[in-house]
Order: C-alpha cells, then sequence, then structure tokens
C-alpha cells in the first residue's frame, strides 16, 4: 500500500503502466477477436487486401508537418456520386458513360491514381475509354482502347504510355 502512495509522487509512472496495461488487454483481445487465417492473409497481403490502397503515397498525418495541403486517399465510386449513363449503339452493343466527380483542392499532385472496374460480361472482355475532364472542361485522353476483364485495375500513375504523351518522366522517375 506504501508503494502506490509513493507512485502517486510521479504521474508519469502512473501513465506509462496504464499504457502497458492497455496493451496487454489489447493484446489478449485480439488473439481472441480476429481469427488467425484471417489475420495472417491481411498480414500477407493477398489478393483483395491492399488492392484499393496507394503503395506510394505519404501517410494523412505528416500534413500536419508541413507547409502544403497534401492530398489524401480519395475513392470516387458509383455508389457514392457517380452518374452512369447507357445509350443504344451500333450493333447491338451499348455505349456507358461512367461520370466520378471529386474535387482536388490539394497543393501537391498525387503520387499514385488507379481506377478499379467491376463488370459482367455475357461472352468476353470489352474495350474502353477512359478520360480526365478538368474543371474547365478540357479533356485529357488517358486511353482509348483498355481492354478489361471481370474485374481489372489501371494504375494510370505507372501508364509508362501515358507519360510519355504527357511529356512527364519515365515510371519510377518521379518520385
Amino acid at each position: 500500500m506504501n508503494r502506490f502512495k509513493q507512485l502517486r509522487q510521479y504521474p508519469s509512472a502512473i501513465i506509462g503502466m496504464l499504457i502497458l496495461l492497455f496493451f496487454i488487454v489489447f493484446s489478449i483481445y485480439t488473439v481472441f477477436a480476429l481469427p488467425y487465417d484471417e489475420a495472417i492473409r491481411l498480414w500477407r497481403g493477398g489478393p483483395g487486401v491492399w488492392e484499393d490502397h496507394p503503395r506510394r503515397a505519404a501517410p494523412v498525418w505528416l500534413d500536419y508537418f508541413t507547409a502544403d495541403r497534401l492530398p489524401p486517399t480519395i475513392k470516387a465510386s458509383l455508389e457514392n456520386n457517380g452518374e452512369k449513363t447507357v445509350q443504344p449503339a451500333a450493333g447491338g452493343m451499348k455505349q456507358v458513360e461512367v461520370v466520378l466527380p471529386f474535387e482536388f483542392n490539394y497543393d501537391r499532385f498525387p503520387r499514385e491514381i488507379s481506377l478499379f472496374t467491376e463488370a459482367t460480361f455475357s461472352e468476353h472482355a470489352q474495350i474502353f475509354s477512359v478520360y480526365l475532364r478538368k474543371p474547365n472542361y478540357e479533356t485529357i485522353t488517358l486511353d482509348e482502347e483498355l481492354e478489361i476483364s471481370e474485374s481489372h485495375i489501371y494504375r494510370i500513375s505507372q501508364d509508362a504510355g501515358l507519360r510519355s504523351k504527357l511529356g512527364q518522366l519515365p515510371t519510377g522517375d518521379s518520385s
């Protein structure tokens, strides 16, 4: 009992012990709450785990230490705020236009831009075009004949042909 009275004189020791207690309780909770197989799958980063997280992006908290407003991960989806229009095209085909608007009010260009698509096809992969429209309505063609399967990731920032067309450095040199 006497030791606890002495311990009150050192608030940093009490805070340190509370932090240790928190980590011990959290570790025990994690063992029971997260199944072992799920923990291994997340740790190894198997298919469907980390694809939609940018690989080269700086952490969000870095914004507190810089004068610039750094871009966070922005996920624009058809479910949230996208617009989809379908029009008939020649040969019984359809022309589908998907618009995914988002605001970008940051001081630096993002390090990674990716487009994730999921679709269902009756026979084979489809061809689609990707455009970027600026607020002044200038349109930049990213790719006009991109062949996709049912689930596809187009890593725009890693497209060497696009970078060359836009007059930028080759892939990997712009870090």
